[in-house]
């Protein structure tokens, strides 16, 4: 066996560090450049399972040129997916969805149903980087599907893994939204899902995949409350991740024992452990993990009423959410810089070893599926962040841009203002569903002539629409909203159909100009309430708060 197939083999059996040191080892020495894509696609797959992700970076778009400049297409779609991890690891949604697009045009074009269904997958770890799990999990379903017609025993396992974890995230959000009358069923899941991942794992006897898969069984155990089963799950987890070398499992299962803790009330050992993982300063410990444990301190100190304490830590909490922006918006320089410089290199190369015409050729079609690849991730990104019905921006576009037009408030007012169509319910009930759907689109549109580009409008859900006014002061926010109030009230609605009048009620607050901001989710239970007393007050009219 040579020494590649070797490193390979340690690969295989979940042996990351193992791997790594051989193929790093192995590398100045490959000179056939198949057995170096081999070797960098092969360090692209495990150097995330350690953490070091800027590396798996530039090996994986070392690899990807290679694979261009030889016009390797099965190679190539294997490292676009290889790609797509690594960027969804650092939480760089659009790039991980330009590499899994990338990956499943060229599976297609190659007919290969095993590549096609890696493919997938990672399109589903890109939904998660962009923030949707519920799509992440049901693209995860297409590529399990594949795997189970095509025998794929390490796809299915990746599949039925991954969508657990997307699940406990979609959990996590519908708890952060308060939506609990969902919450159980998809609890039930994630469990379900969790469980089926740990007995693949354990039928193949593979050590890696079970604490993975244990992983996620203890977080959707824990999120629903059940210490009795998570608590042996989680030692044997925390057994395997320290017998197999698996930091980043072993990490996180330091955060499920402070969140075990938690949960029994045992809050100052809950603390203690949670603050010994924030200090380990170890390389593997991704930036969710630290905002996941700066939560779990908030939300200790807060139900246990030590009210300084959690602000403290709700402190630290907003202060890494903004490192972690700063962070991905470095490594999506470094992104570039990488690119850069590994394609500069290759294109020397290239010219010293290739015909002018094939790489003219390879130019023009790399173009050609680069422009492709831009349409689709266009359309991608619209569909995250718009609305479907109303064209506007959607709820998470909105929660994205509140905190940051707070941070303005430093130096300009702020009007945050919720409007909500009147008895929209009786509209739906009386003239049909599809006429409550063009009332929506046209309510939408008459708001959007009416406001200057810069103001932010977004669909917050329903019939209710979210309105920001940057540089707003109390007397001109109640003048415009007054206004767009009677342009609904006074707009021709009976051209949709006859009988048909729609009013708006309108509630706003100010945010002045102070040096310390308030977190959006205060400003916006402001504005509700000024909504309800608009409502209580007889409807279609402007309230303040």
């Amino acid at each position: 066996m040579s020494a590649l197939a070797r490193a390979l083999a340690h690969q295989s059996r979940g042996e990351h560090r193992q791997a790594v040191d051989a193929l790093q080892a192995q590398l100045p020495s490959l000179t056939d450049e198949q057995d170096r894509i081999e070797a960098l696609l092969a360090l692209t797959r495990s150097l995330p399972r350690l953490g070091r992700l800027p590396e798996a970076m530039r090996t994986g778009t070392e690899a990807l040129h290679l694979a261009e400049l030889m016009d390797d297409l099965p190679r190539l779609c294997d490292v676009r997916a290889a790609m797509a991890a690594v960027y969804a690891h650092m939480e760089i949604g659009r790039e991980a969805m330009e590499q899994a697009l990338g990956a499943l045009e060229l599976a297609r074009s190659l007919s290969d149903l095993p590549r096609e269904g890696w493919a997938l997958a990672r399109v589903g770890t890109a939904y998660l980087a962009l923030g949707d799990p519920v799509q992440a999990r049901e693209t995860t379903q297409q590529a399990r599907e594949i795997a189970q017609a095509q025998g794929l025993v390490e796809l299915e396992f990746s599949c039925l893994n991954n969508q657990a974890y997307f699940t406990v995230e979609e959990g996590e959000q519908l708890t952060r939204e308060g939506d609990f009358d969902r919450l159980p069923m998809v609890q039930a899941m994630a469990q379900t899902l969790a469980q089926d991942a740990v007995s693949l794992a354990q039928r193949e006897n593979q050590p890696y995949w079970q604490a993975l898969a244990l992983s996620n069984l203890v977080d959707a155990l824990l999120q629903s409350g059940d210490c009795a089963r998570a608590e042996p799950l989680l030692l044997a987890e925390m057994e395997m991740a320290e017998r197999g070398g698996f930091a980043t499992i072993a990490l996180e299962a330091r955060l499920q024992n402070a969140q075990l803790a938690a949960a029994r009330g045992q809050t100052d050992e809950a603390l203690s452990l949670a603050e010994d993982l924030l200090h380990d300063n170890h390389p593997g410990k991704a930036r969710r993990l630290e905002r996941r444990t700066l939560q779990l301190l908030y939300q200790a100190c807060k139900q246990r009423g030590r009210s300084d304490a959690a602000l403290h830590h709700l402190e630290r909490l907003l202060d890494a959410e903004r490192r972690a922006m700063r962070q991905g918006q470095a490594l999506q320089t470094q992104v570039l810089l990488i690119r850069q410089e590994i394609q500069s290199a290759m294109t020397r190369a290239a010219h010293a070893q290739a015909d002018a015409q094939a790489a003219r050729q390879r130019a023009q079609w790399l173009e050609m599926e680069q422009q492709r690849l831009q349409e689709r991730l266009l359309r991608t990104e619209r569909a995250a962040l718009e609305d479907w019905l109303t064209r506007l921006a959607n709820r998470r576009h909105a929660e994205d841009a509140l905190p940051w037009l707070l941070q303005r408030t430093h130096t300009e007012p702020l009007a945050l203002a919720l409007l909500d169509i009147d008895h929209f319910k009786q509209v739906n009930d009386r003239f049909g569903h599809a006429v409550g759907d063009r009332v929506l689109r046209e309510f939408a549109d008459l708001l959007r002539q009416q406001l200057r580009g810069a103001d932010l409008l977004a669909r917050w859900g329903g019939e209710e629409f979210v309105l920001a006014l940057a540089g707003q002061g109390a007397r001109q926010a109640m003048n415009i909203l007054e206004r767009l109030r009677r342009t609904v009230q006074s707009h021709p609605w009976h051209h949709l159909a006859e009988g048909l009048a729609v009013t708006t009620s309108i509630g706003f607050t100010l945010q002045p100009v102070g040096p310390q901001p308030p977190v959006w989710p205060v400003v916006m239970q402001r504005a509700d309430q000024a909504l309800y007393r608009a409502k209580a007050g007889g409807r279609n009219q402007v309230a303040s708060a």
